[in-house]
């Protein structure tokens, strides 16, 4: 091959012509025994996102170098910044937006919201029942192919409830995790499902 040959050695090193360009822990190691596509996004967080990548070059073609450029990644973070924002607002349309037409919203005791209008449905039942204030904090954007990524976060805040609730405020502390496909240049929810971190009352 042109550019070499690359190993990944037992240490977990990513070797190319006998150089270390990258490193893959056990579970990565595993994960990308048998592929062509070895890379990897580290977290180096500093309060945005800042990952850097780790790739064994000469096997990664075009499409998928232009997957891990950062204006995908900066993209995405900006729809996660967009749609922590409509929960803000009780808005439904802001919310919609930014999910693919084939969507699943999956709600923590609650059965899957699948497709535009039940995705729709699902919110205006929430902003019906309580307000919410809440920040987004992003853990990891990660693309997984050239159309496809996937964001893990946590949210925090609080929910004031309306219907039958006498104006309640709770805690709201969750798990947030999003697959994203790009449609049409745009990244856009295609599945997203949160659970809860508070404790059992």
């Amino acid at each position: 091959m042109r550019n070499g040959t690359t190993t990944t050695r037992k240490d977990g090193r990513v070797h190319k012509s006998g150089r270390a360009i990258g490193f893959l822990g056990e579970e990565q190691r595993n994960s990308f025994r048998g592929t062509t596509v070895h890379y990897l996004m580290n977290e180096t967080y500093s309060g945005l996102l800042g990952p850097t990548c780790m790739c064994v070059e000469g096997l990664l073609p075009q499409h998928i170098r232009n997957i891990i450029m950062s204006q995908d990644i900066e993209a995405i973070t900006a729809a996660l910044n967009s749609y922590q924002d409509g929960l803000n607002a009780s808005s439904t349309d802001s919310v919609m937006k930014l999910y693919a037409p084939d969507g699943v919203f999956m709600a923590q005791h609650s059965p899957s919201a699948i497709g535009t209008d039940a995705i729709r449905k699902a919110y205006d039942g929430i902003f019906a029942a309580r307000t919410l204030s809440v920040k987004l904090e992003i853990l990891e954007v990660i693309p997984t192919a050239p159309n496809w990524a996937f964001a893990r976060a946590t949210s925090a805040g609080s929910t004031v409830v309306k219907a039958g609730g006498g104006g309640h405020t709770g805690q709201e502390a969750n798990h947030e995790l999003f697959i994203f496909q790009k449609l049409g240049g745009l990244w856009k929810i295609a599945r997203y499902c949160f659970s809860t971190m508070n404790p059992p009352s």
